[in-house]
Order: C-alpha cells, then structure tokens, then sequence
C-alpha cells in the first residue's frame, strides 16, 4: 500500500497476528516528508491543518495549503540565503507555526534540519551546533542571546530571527511573504539525508541521530496501534512537548498531518503545569494526545480537582518515551474514561512495539507486542535471542525504515550500535509466554545485587503504587557485600512530610510484593529529578550524588 495514498495502512487487519505476518513496506523510491505531509494534501485548500493559540489566547488556523505554499516562501528564502542539498539548518524555537514551516521548506530543498530545544543552555546549543556543523539557525530573542554568548561557530553562516532584530542577518517574519509562492521540491530519494536529531543526553555526551526521509513513513503503522487503530474522522490532536524530540514532532504531529488530521498547538512559558494540560484539552476539545508519562503522573497528581474540566472528547491519550506504570494505566481508564496507549521507541529507532487495545488486552504496565511491518527480538550479548522470561536486550532487525543511518561524526558508535543483522537500542526487557514485552531499563541502568540482575522498571513502578509516594527513580550503589544494592530517590505526594517510619513502610511494601532481592535497601526522599530536556529520568546524575 502507497503510503502517499494516506489510508490506514494496517487498521483493516482483524488480528495482531494476522497484520504481523502479512503487512509488506511499500515506501515510494522517490519520497519526500514535505510531499507527503502538506503538499499531497494541499489541494484541499479548506482541510484544516493547524490551530495555534498565543499566550494571549490569540488563535490562528491553518489550512494543509497555508502550510505549502508558505513553506515554499521560506524555501525560496532559504534558497536565496545560500541553502542548497545536504546543508544543515538548525531551528530552535517553541512551538509556533514557523517552527513546522521551516522543517518542510528544508526538506522541500532536500537539505537537513537540526531541531534545537528551546530549553537548551548555552553550552549545549554551542555542541549541537558545532558538531551539526548548520550554516544556518533559525531562533527567537532567547536564542540570540544564547549565541551571543558562544565563542565559534565556523560553519554558521547566517543567523535568522524569527522577528525583527538587530543581532541578526534576517527577520522571518519580515523576510518570508515576500518571496514567490510556488517553488518545485528537489527530487529525492527515500533513503536522503533528511533529519539530524540530538539523543537527549541520559548516558554520556548526547549523539546526533541521522535519519532519511523514509524514516517518518516508517512511523505509521506504530503510529495507528497508538491510537488503537482509530485514525478516523473528527480527531483533534494536541501534545504538550517540544517539537525539537522525535515523540511529539514525528511520532506525533507529523503522523497525524500524514493522516489529514487537525492539530493543536498552545504557547505557555515555563514547566509543564498540570492545570494547564487539562485547560487545554477542555479549551479546544482535544480527542486524541500525546503525553508522557512523568507529565501524566503530575496530572494525576491533582486530584479531585480534575473534576472542574469537561474533558468528554478525550478519547485516547498515547504515551511513551519512559515506563509508564499500571497504576497510571488505571487511572486514565478510570478517572478520564480515555485509554491509555504505551508505545516504546527511541531516537535512533522508534515506533518499535505499542499496545493496540482494539487487537489484543493491555496488560497495566506492559509494552506491548511489536508493530508489524519489523522484527523485534531480545538478545544476549553475543546477538543470539534469550529465552521467556530472561532479560535481553531489545534488538531491531535491518533493513527497516526507521532505522537511523549513522551517529554524526561518531563512526565507532555507530559500529557499537549494531550486532550483525540487529540493531541494538540499549534497553532491557523481557517477554511474557503471550509475546507481551516488559521494560526494565537502560542497559546500563541494570543493577547486579548479589548475583541478580534488577531492572529499575518494576522496582520504580512498586514504588510509585503505595499511596504517598508520586514519583520514584531506582539506581544501583556500590556496595562490598553484594556487589551493589537497590537505592531510591522518592518524591512524596502532596503535603505528606518524609519520617524513619514512612521510610521503613515503603520498604516493606516493596518487600511484601517483589522479589527479596528486590527491595530498596536505601531510601532519599527527593522533592524533584534531574531530568533531560524530555522529562526523563537521569539516573546517571543520581547516581553521581
């Protein structure tokens, strides 16, 4: 099936089992992500495309043609600023509507973008810019004043300012409208350079993730076991997250406009706030979301007063990007009367194994089972797949499209990347006798405590589910007797103020429902995380503590 035809591609099987053995990948030779997303779509200059509110609560709209013949503007722009094939053109802004054109305007050129967050300090925008090598980088009055402050930057050739402002060589706003609407996408291949994306950092130095165009095509069939394979009529979608990390820009926003779908996007400074999330799914009638799961463990932090939103047209929240929980599963049922739909992926290869509730029964705080159209195994460190039940590695079989092409300027990780015929993500996880998949952690997050191997998943989840305990992290120390033990940071609930007793309770309630060997032997109470740019977890910096 053409994935330019925009039909569901796997949503028509009646069985996980029967779309795993027959789905087949047909990705045009010649295929481009702008092409697929906006123009193939913008002959239906009324279908509604983007509704973007202010800070104000201003709100414009945008049609799918809105979005191609502006992007043809900023090409031409872009094109007269120098850029050509294979540049690099860096954008770092919140989620406005330029933010989306200039992605599509730079694959229209068949050059690459390099999605920057807005969150970034000044030493890791130097990094990423300097590694990525961008001639160009788009960014807001933030942005200038981060560059200011960056000594080189040899390859950067021109700085463009989403508004007027003397730092800068060009004004988009300004600029854009006066360039010529029409303007004829370079021809390019499936397997072209398209997307250079920076890992957020969790182990070590963040890596720049090189992908091809075919790489977002390889996201639909995930994409539609996400939204339990409903990607039908009347949908409104809406993410919190930054559009600079491949969940809620690919995953999300991009799958969903393959689809002809309507999105939302709404500007707020600061943190996630909890409120706010509910506002704005109340505010526009938001259907289908994608959260992650530490900003919907803050949702559900509220309490009671959830009670105040009519959020009716929720029908489905996806999430993903860490684990999520059982206890957070139930709630979502429970309390939104929405489902909840894990999907587990990363930079380098998303979209790997989901739940579809529609095919087969969510097991609260499983993976899921593999989307069709890949071949996921768990393996040992020689490549060679583990039985049920043991821990392994979970492995990527080549070819698939959503594999990444190479770590920039970073040759020998790539190599460490890949064993044989599989790609290996550097998570850990085991499969029930049904074929469900169970996280555990990072590959390095695993902790050896006398002689067990103990992923941090289950310990974290146990944690989060007695009553006073909001979030948890779980990391091994360093210990002479058993080589290392469980250690916890938890951050209480609401008021509950931290004692030796309470300490003392929650050890054994993870005592009275795991394994022996399971329990934290430590406990710190913690009122935050350090967390990445995405929200998760660094265990590493905990570890540092």
């Amino acid at each position: 099936m053409d994935v330019y035809d925009h039909k569901p591609l796997i949503s028509h099987y009646d069985s996980w089992e029967t779309a795993h053995d027959q789905f087949e990948w047909d990705i045009p030779e010649r295929y481009n992500i702008a092409t697929d997303l906006v123009s193939s779509h913008g002959d239906r200059r009324g279908r509604l495309a983007l509704v973007f509110e202010d800070q104000d609560g201003g709100v414009e709209k945008y049609t799918f043609y809105d979005l191609d013949v502006r992007s043809n503007q900023i090409a031409n722009l872009l094109a007269d600023l120098g850029v050509t094939r294979g540049d690099r053109v860096a954008v770092s802004l919140p989620n406005v509507p330029e933010t989306v054109l200039l992605h599509f305007a730079v694959y229209k050129l068949g050059a690459v973008i390099v999605p920057l967050s807005k969150l970034f300090g000044t030493d890791a925008m130097a990094y990423r810019l300097r590694d990525s090598g961008s001639t160009v980088l788009v960014t807001n009055d933030a942005g200038l004043e981060k560059v200011e402050d960056i000594a080189e930057l040899p390859a950067l050739e021109t700085l463009v300012s989403l508004k007027a402002d003397e730092r800068s060589d060009v004004n988009l706003r300004e600029r854009y409208p006066t360039y010529s609407r029409s303007f004829e996408t370079v021809e390019t291949h499936r397997d072209d350079d398209a997307l250079l994306i920076y890992t957020s950092g969790t182990t070590g130095d963040p890596k720049g993730v090189l992908h091809s165009h075919q790489y977002v095509a390889g996201y639909y069939p995930g994409f539609e076991m996400w939204n339990d394979l409903d990607v039908g009529d009347d949908q409104l979608y809406w993410s919190p997250g930054d559009w600079a990390w491949v969940g809620s820009l690919v995953a999300h926003l991009y799958c969903a406009w393959h689809f002809g779908k309507p999105y939302v996007t709404r500007l707020k400074g600061g943190g996630f706030d909890p409120k706010w999330a509910f506002e704005t799914i109340e505010r526009h009638g938001i259907t289908n979301a994608f959260i992650p799961p530490t900003a919907l463990k803050m949702m559900m932090g509220l309490g009671d007063e959830i009670e105040q939103y009519d959020i009716d047209d929720l029908d489905n929240i996806s999430t993903g990007g860490e684990p999520c929980g059982a206890e957070v599963v139930r709630w979502v049922e429970d309390e939104l009367d929405a489902t909840l739909v894990d999907l587990f992926g990363q930079t380098e290869a998303n979209m790997l194994v989901a739940n579809a509730p529609s095919w087969f029964d969510i097991k609260p705080g499983s993976m899921g089972k593999p989307v069709p159209g890949r071949t996921i195994e768990l393996i040992d460190d020689d490549g060679e797949p583990v039985d049920v039940g043991e821990m392994g590695e979970i492995a990527l079989r080549q070819p698939d499209p959503v594999i990444f092409k190479r770590y920039w300027n970073k040759p020998e990780k790539t190599e460490e990347a890949f064993v044989g015929d599989w790609m290996c993500t550097g998570d850990m996880a085991e499969k029930d006798d049904d074929g469900y998949f169970w996280y555990q952690s990072r590959k390095d997050d695993v902790i050896i405590t006398a002689g067990y191997r103990v992923g941090p998943a289950e310990v974290e989840e146990t944690l989060v589910e007695y009553p006073d305990v909001e979030n948890a992290a779980v990391v091994g120390e360093e210990d002479a007797e058993r080589g290392e033990i469980i250690k916890a940071f938890v951050k209480l609930a609401g008021e509950t103020e931290p004692s030796d007793d309470l300490r003392n309770d929650i050890t054994q309630f993870v005592k009275d429902r795991l394994a022996k060997y399971e329990y934290p032997r430590e406990i710190e109470f913690v009122e935050s995380f350090p967390t990445t740019t995405t929200g998760k977890v660094q265990r590493r910096k905990l570890r540092e503590e």
